[in-house]
Parts: C-alpha cells; structure tokens; sequence
C-alpha cells in the first residue's frame, strides 16, 4: 500500500511512537468487515498494521480487499522485509521480532526497521518480566551490533533503564552488556559512545578496558566494588557527588575531560594508580581509606581544595601541572609526597610546602 511511516523517531527524554492502527484479517464481529471465524482473531497471523487512512479503506471496500488479497499483501511485505537480511548478510532475527510485534508494518527504509525494533525493545526492557528484559537486553545487542546508527540510542535505553531502577534481577545483565559493547577489545565493541548513569545503583560495576566519550555518574551509588582500570574517557567525565561504598580502581585510565569528582565519598579505598588526569577535580571529596595516586599524572590541574584523607594518602613519584590546590585538606597521617614532581616552578615551590604542611 502507501508504505508510509507509521513510526516517529524518539527524543532525549521519550522513545519512539508506534502511530499505526492494528486491523484484523478476518473481522473481530462475524457482521463486521471481513467477517467470519477464525480460531486466534487477535494472533500474527491474522493482524496487519496500517495507516488511518488504509485502515478505513480495507474495511470500506470489502468486496476489493478480501481476505485472500490482505494475506497476500501481507505476505508480499514480509518477503520484502526478509530481503533486508540477505541484502545486510545478518541473521533474521531483527526482522523477524519486527514483523511479530508489528505485522504488516510498511516499513520503507533501515531506519523505519530501527526504530520499530527499538520500540518493542524499550517495551520489554521496562516490563515486570525477566525473560522480557533479558529478550530486550539481547535484542538490543542485535539491533547495535547490525545497525551502527542505533547503538547510542540502545545505550541511552538501557542507561535510562539503570538509572529508574526498572530492571529488578537483570541489573547485573545490563552492566554486563555496558561491558561487553564499550570495551575497546572487546569483539563487540561500539565506539564513540556518550554514557549517563546520573544516580543510578550499580552493584560489582566492571568497567576495565573501557572506552567512551562523555561519561556521567553524578550522584551514583556503587556498591560493591568497582573497577575503571585501562578505561579511555575520551571527553568529559563526571563523578560528582558519587558515593563509592567498597574498594574502587581507576589504575592506568586516561582521562581527557577531567574527571571531576567534588563531593565524593569514597569508603572503601581508592587506587588512582599511573592514571592520566587532564584536569582533575577532587575537592570536598571525603577518602576513608587508604587511598593512592601513585605515579599519576596531573597534566594541567589538580584540586583537592577541602578533601578528606581519613587514612593514607599516597602521591608517590606523582607528576603535577602548572594547577595546585590543596587549600584547607584535611589529612589525618599527612600526605605522602615522596618523590613528586612539579613541571611548573610555582607549583613546585607549592609542593614543597604542602610536603611540609602535611607530613607522612
């Protein structure tokens, strides 16, 4: 027919809209169009989705659109669906949840199938089921794996999900799929990718070898231990205001928008081992336990103005930039400065004095 879109893309807050209108086979009422008996009326089989204006005419000319000829052009559209698969040399999976969910959907372009495999997704994903929500974990993989263009989106969906707490059990699965698809050796790995887990709960968080661009845990909760270790933050990345309960290494991650970490809380020890920090924000930062910046670099600022050491802290052989601020720290055992470095010579007069001012 019309093979017009019956799918509006998404925005940053809401998912796609499905717009088109569900019209039976055989008729729903024996006298209404079409109308007859058939053992499912509301099956796939016996559904096809359509525009308003094509709804109203298959049910106004009866006698033209029979049953025969709207399963033979439902029939017609499924085979043109398929096609996408062979053109794509994919499995046909996507499609096929596509034409199950949406049968008879005129689809006309990849981003039409995109969207409509987004929209049962999200669907399954914020359900009560954890056989939906793990159906819709893999379905996104599938979708971000075959169509580059939608993995972002994906990732937003899952994201969003993590942070409403809707996904119950499977918690642990999408911290996995973060994993799997943002791990630069990974063999599914996506790249250039934005993440926002602004406040959300994360348990036993993996994230080593990771690399993504903007990257946002404002006001999470880690419980469990947390790993950034070999992590890429291409761009800009937030901590702030995020609460750390256990042990927590970001060893050896490269950093080249920040991190920025005010108002933290780190209860369980920190390691920031050899990191390369651009800019590094830490102030009012409260560390616990012990806590290391070992070998570190701090390329232009480091700003622990009002941080908390309540155990060790360690900035052995650490490297600062021409930015030095540890106004009003307070170090319960001192700081351990032993053999860092200053490139700039103001901040170098600093260090020293801070070695002074706060003795280990």
């Amino acid at each position: 027919m019309c093979k017009v879109q019956l799918i509006t893309e998404g925005t940053e807050s809401d998912d796609p809209s499905v717009f088109g209108e569900e019209a039976h086979i055989v008729g729903k009422s024996v006298n209404g169009p079409r109308g007859g008996v058939v053992e499912r009326v509301n099956s796939h089989e016996n559904l096809i989705l359509l525009c308003r204006r094509h709804h109203k005419q298959i049910d106004d000319q009866v006698n033209y659109y029979t049953t025969e000829h709207l399963k033979a052009i439902k029939s017609t559209h499924e085979e043109w669906i398929s096609s996408f698969d062979d053109a794509h040399d994919k499995e046909p999976s996507t499609s096929a949840r596509i034409q199950q969910d949406f049968p008879g959907t005129f689809i006309n372009s990849n981003k039409e199938i995109i969207l409509a495999s987004l929209a049962e997704a999200q669907r399954n994903l914020v359900s009560d089921d954890d056989l939906l929500r793990g159906n819709a974990l893999d379905s996104l993989s599938d979708i971000g794996n075959h169509y580059p263009e939608a993995r972002q989106r994906a990732i937003n969906m899952i994201c969003r999900a993590m942070r409403a707490d809707r996904l119950g059990s499977m918690q642990l699965e999408a911290q996995n799929f973060l994993f799997d698809h943002l791990c630069a050796e990974g063999e599914a790995f996506w790249p250039t990718i934005n993440i926002d887990l602004k406040g959300a709960r994360l348990v036993d968080f993996y994230f080593r070898g990771c690399q993504v661009c903007d990257a946002s845990f404002d006001g999470a909760h880690f419980l469990g231990d947390a790993s950034f270790v070999d992590c890429d933050f291409e761009t800009i990345t937030s901590f702030q205001q995020t609460h750390f309960e256990k042990y927590v290494s970001f060893g050896r991650s490269k950093f080249y928008g920040g991190p920025f970490f005010a108002g933290s809380i780190f209860r369980g020890g920190a390691s920031f081992a050899s990191t390369a920090i651009e800019y590094g924000e830490f102030g009012d930062s409260t560390f616990c336990d012990d806590t290391t910046f070992e070998n570190a670099t701090f390329k232009h600022e480091a700003d622990f103005r009002k941080a908390r050491f309540l155990s060790y802290a360690g900035f052995i052989a650490c490297r600062f930039g021409d930015l030095l601020f540890f106004d009003g720290v307070q170090a319960a055992n001192g700081i351990d400065f032993y053999e860092a470095e200053a490139t700039d010579g103001f901040s170098h007069v600093k260090l020293e004095r801070l070695a002074e001012k706060y003795p280990y």
